[in-house]
């Protein structure tokens, strides 16, 4: 992006166990608090150059992920919907939608930003 001079956007995906702690979650939450320190730090160094760098932070979505948590006895799905003010997990494509928002030339004015698509789990 940086050679070709047009610019661009890179959406990271972190989570909301990037931004909080989740039981049972060390070495995921980890790596998520890890995509935010980079999002932020990439997002204040290459935004003058024309490459805006966010990230979405989804709450619980139905993949894989949740699946095994919950076949492995660590949450219920009501435990999960009840974390989420909004009261229901999510699907994969409304953070696609973020994700498509954060790619176009409607945020051209975004950059190094965390966005919560998440329930409102980080109002709480």
């Amino acid at each position: 992006m940086l050679a070709s001079g047009r610019g661009g956007a890179i959406v990271n995906l972190a989570s909301i166990a990037g931004l909080n702690g989740i039981p049972h979650s060390g070495p995921y939450a980890a790596t998520k608090h890890a995509v935010v320190g980079l999002t932020k730090t990439a997002g204040l160094e290459y935004s003058s150059r024309g490459v805006r760098v966010n990230a979405v932070a989804p709450g619980a979505i139905k993949t894989d992920i949740i699946a095994r948590a919950i076949s492995l006895g660590q949450y219920d799905e009501e435990t999960i919907v009840d974390m989420h003010p909004i009261a229901r997990m999510r699907q994969p494509r409304e953070i696609a939608a973020g994700i498509h928002w954060l790619l176009s030339d409607q945020s051209s004015f975004v950059a190094g930003a965390i966005l919560n698509i998440d329930g409102g789990f980080q109002a709480k």
